[in-house]
């Protein structure tokens, strides 16, 4: 398996993120790639010397998400590609798991973990896929206005406690484990979308090709929420 690890400014997170996945090694072979976009807190001479095992892009600027995601796959060389953010931290077992279930499971074209908060409670971070009344609704004075609507707690899924396993639209990128193939033949992240939404658009032309995405709950990850987008101040912690 190839894992792509993008980097900004989280040395502390991104080593304890690394440590994990050394631990996994000891289960399965892990080609783990970091892709830094230009930190300025020392994380790429930090993964230099630290972790020499680990593939090191370094970048002369920030070059975003979907870039960054996308230099990382080109030089993923396994079948099985798990991208992960630098703010996360893969639990005893997880990657393997996630890796037996798609080989158990060939018409899965990707699968993704549980992830948890530090206190282990698990995050609701899977959504259906929005619609233009999402866009009229969320984080808007419409939600407010209509504390009722039923388009919110359709897109965010509220129904769902993230305890047990199933097929979802949109799980975060923040921890996605993708056929390499399929990842190649729908050219990866698109590179317009920056930051934001490259899950989404992904996700949604995986399930346009009929391959299904299921969050397999048995596979635990920490994740430290918004590290990196949190510096960024227009946006604050997300």
């Amino acid at each position: 398996m190839s894992v792509v690890v993008l980097s900004w400014n989280t040395r502390e997170l991104l080593a304890r993120c690394l440590a994990s996945l050394r631990a996994q090694a000891q289960e399965l072979p892990l080609e783990v790639i970091v892709v830094d976009n230009a930190s300025a807190d020392g994380s790429a001479d930090m993964v230099a010397h630290d972790f020499p095992e680990v593939v090191l892009l370094r970048n002369a600027r920030n070059e975003g998400y979907a870039i960054g995601n996308n230099q990382g796959a080109a030089r993923a060389r396994a079948e099985l590609l798990l991208l992960l953010n630098s703010d996360t931290e893969a639990r005893p077992g997880a990657i393997g798991t996630l890796a037996r279930f798609l080989d158990t499971h060939p018409g899965h074209g990707a699968c993704a973990p549980r992830l948890e908060r530090p206190d282990g409670t698990p995050q609701r971070s899977c959504k259906t896929f929005p619609t233009l009344l999402t866009a009229v609704f969320y984080d808007t004075v419409f939600d407010r206005w209509f504390p009722h609507n039923a388009t919110l707690p359709r897109y965010e899924m509220r129904d769902f406690d993230h305890l047990s396993s199933r097929d979802v639209d949109q799980p975060p990128a923040a921890a996605l484990l993708v056929r390499r193939a399929l990842w190649e033949d729908l050219a990866g992240f698109d590179p317009v979308l920056w930051l934001f939404y490259n899950d989404v658009d992904f996700c949604r032309r995986l399930r346009a090709g009929g391959h299904e995405i299921p969050y397999v709950a048995e596979a635990r990850v920490l994740h430290h929420e918004g590290k990196s987008t949190a510096q960024f101040p227009e946006f604050g912690a997300i």
